[in-house]
């Protein structure tokens, strides 16, 4: 089944970011659900407030190059996107990208850093994971990668993406942590 994705126009972009901004998640998630209405389980998961707060609020140590004007409009900037429908970044006149990552691996390393910190925060919430690894992308992992794809204990598990990673400023890190030891559940 094919439907039409609309794109947030610049009036409704603003809006979006004015609301985030202020805090009313709630409003943002109102715009999202009648520009891309529920369509049923198996489909598009559908952007809610903890995904927004997560952008707005979740650790990013892979950006610590940023200023703190930087981050914050950078995650402004993704937070809108999101309810967008889109996972893009275009520098422009009011977001100056100065930095050598580029806008394909900014948004790649955004979103790779919120999932991870998500799921393994969930994981120390629910106590339920004993250990995790790293695991490397099929298709080319570099060599700080590789070295980094072992088994750790959740406190000394790295922050994805890997802050050595060769491919940080070009396609993005792209490794993953998953759950290699569950409680209860025995090999």
């Amino acid at each position: 089944m094919l439907f039409a994705m609309q794109k947030l126009s610049e009036a409704q972009a603003s809006e979006v970011r004015r609301i985030i901004q202020a805090g009313n998640l709630a409003g943002a998630i109102e715009i999202h659900r009648q520009l891309y209405p529920p369509m049923g389980k198996g489909h598009l998961r559908e952007t809610d407030t903890s995904d927004l707060r997560e952008c707005l609020t979740a650790p990013l140590p892979i950006f610590s190059f940023c200023s703190d004007g930087e981050l914050l409009e950078l995650r402004l900037r993704m937070a809108t996107e999101l309810i967008g429908g889109r996972f893009t970044l275009t520098p422009d006149v009011n977001f100056p990208w100065r930095h050598p990552m580029t806008p394909k691996a900014t948004v790649h390393n955004f979103f790779a850093s919120i999932a991870s910190f998500r799921n393994v925060s969930a994981w120390r919430r629910n106590k339920n994971v004993l250990m995790a690894r790293i695991q490397n992308s099929s298709c080319g992992p570099c060599s700080s990668c590789v070295e980094a794809a072992r088994e750790y204990e959740l406190a000394d598990l790295p922050s994805i993406p890997i802050h050595s990673c060769e491919n940080i400023n070009t396609v993005g890190c792209r490794c993953v942590a998953i759950a290699s030891k569950i409680h209860g559940v025995h090999p």
